[in-house]
């Protein structure tokens, strides 16, 4: 057992705190068979400021002591440290010194003269004890970094390592009236098909580096989804986002994006499409910022800032109704063929054309 302890104390720092120098001496050489490195005080106050000053693993002290007393010391350093054990050894007469320090949670007692069977008592008592907290602090540290790791995966992108979407949400809803830019490399699906996705994936980091890059007036950039990348800013003044769009734009597509795989020694010219949109409602802000990129590549525009006057969502809400309407249609049986004569001097023909029957009324693809 003697062996085990001191292997177990070689490594640890003891301080040591007691006022009468002739016990002290004779306690030291004891203590010095099992602890390498110790640290003496001759009072509280000596005491307490060797704990501030270094690593202290274990404390043995004195009760009664001048300048500081041994409890006064340990209230302090249980102040700053909750843990630390801490042995009281003294003398027999002094029983209302015992009961005041109880209330900082000491380890252990011992009465002068020191005797080796308990002072090993003891000593066993916080080896077990420190293997414990040192067993609870290494589950502790591995929860804490299985926390860190799935929150990572959870709210960044693997490829680009970016915040994601998740994040996006999260965050967007800590904000009152926020402005996006939702930025889409244009003809991304050609270079995955054409090159394959780990190209593609090249391609993605090197324009999440870009616009990472450059700062962007304290906005954060998450990666969305696929080809999409979103710039979020807590507010923007209206007359600064045909610049920002631009300057955008403009750090993508610059130079050439140069890949370099096994097989492959290219460079790639890319080019993207952006909308802004602003919101109080932020739930919608994402939608609104889609419906706009949707808008400007249909009208072959580099970029489209959202505006009601441009009547998106009222657009958008009649699709949405129109494929509902269809849907309904193609469960309850009601496409409803039409057929058209075409007359020419030497034939007739006809051509089929679809509608659909709604609510007894029939209607063309038209409405």
């Amino acid at each position: 057992m003697h062996k085990q302890l001191q292997e177990f104390t070689s490594s640890l720092t003891l301080l040591y705190v007691e006022d009468d120098t002739t016990f002290q001496s004779v306690t030291l050489d004891l203590l010095k068979c099992f602890f390498n490195k110790i640290l003496v005080a001759n009072d509280g106050k000596e005491g307490y400021k060797l704990f501030i000053d270094s690593q202290v693993d274990i404390i043995i002290t004195d009760i009664r002591m001048p300048i500081m007393d041994g409890t006064t010391m340990i209230g302090r350093i249980r102040e700053n440290n909750k843990k630390v054990p801490i042995v009281i050894l003294s003398a027999y007469d002094q029983t209302d010194y015992f009961l005041d320090a109880i209330q900082y949670d000491v380890s252990g007692y011992m009465m002068k003269p020191l005797s080796q069977t308990s002072f090993l008592q003891i000593l066993l008592k916080i080896q077990n004890h420190l293997k414990e907290e040192t067993i609870k602090n290494e589950k502790i540290d591995k929860l804490k970094k299985m926390e860190t790791e799935l929150y990572l995966r959870h709210y960044h992108d693997d490829t680009t390592g970016l915040q994601n979407r998740f994040a996006l949400e999260k965050n967007l809803r800590t904000y009152y009236n926020p402005q996006i830019m939702l930025i889409d490399i244009n003809c991304f699906s050609d270079i995955n098909n054409t090159y394959g996705t780990e190209v593609g994936d090249q391609v993605l980091k090197e324009v999440a580096r870009r616009l990472d890059s450059h700062n962007h007036q304290g906005c954060s950039l998450y990666y969305l989804a696929s080809d999409q990348f979103i710039l979020l800013k807590h507010t923007v003044e209206q007359k600064n986002c045909d610049k920002a769009a631009l300057n955008v734009l403009e750090i993508i597509s610059n130079t050439p994006i140069k890949i370099k795989t096994k097989d492959l020694d290219i460079k790639l010219n890319i080019s993207a499409t952006c909308s802004i949109a602003q919101s109080t409602q932020t739930d919608k802000l994402l939608l609104y910022a889609d419906m706009a990129i949707k808008y400007a590549k249909k009208t072959h525009q580099p970029y489209v800032i959202y505006s009601e006057s441009l009547h998106l969502e009222e657009k958008h809400l009649k699709t949405i109704n129109a494929i509902n309407l269809i849907k309904s249609a193609i469960e309850e049986d009601a496409i409803v063929p039409f057929f058209q004569p075409i007359i020419r001097k030497e034939s007739i023909s006809y051509e089929c054309l679809v509608r659909l029957e709604h609510e007894g009324k029939i209607i063309s693809p038209f409405l």
